[in-house]
């Protein structure tokens, strides 16, 4: 947060789990399979980001964002806030 928002103390809340869960990997993996539950979080303070980067808004969020692994639950949170 500090990285890309030049702050660590924004305001965030938690809005879903991305689930990376192997419970019986092929017989080729030859790591530890996953067994992650990672958050996803909404900041809601107001902040801009301080890094360069091409920063989507919620209008173009869904047509450029939405083969991601994680866009079910954004999708979701943007659909129910929505007016």
């Amino acid at each position: 947060m500090a990285e890309v928002f030049g702050r660590s103390d924004l305001a965030t809340r938690c809005i879903g789990f991305i689930r990376n869960v192997v419970p019986t990997p092929d017989p080729g993996y030859t790591y530890p399979p996953p067994w992650a539950h990672v958050p996803v979080f909404l900041i809601t303070d107001t902040a801009g980001p301080i890094i360069a980067g091409d920063w989507l808004g919620a209008d173009r969020a869904q047509a450029e964002l939405s083969d991601r692994h994680w866009w079910p639950i954004v999708g979701h949170h943007l659909a129910s806030t929505r007016p």
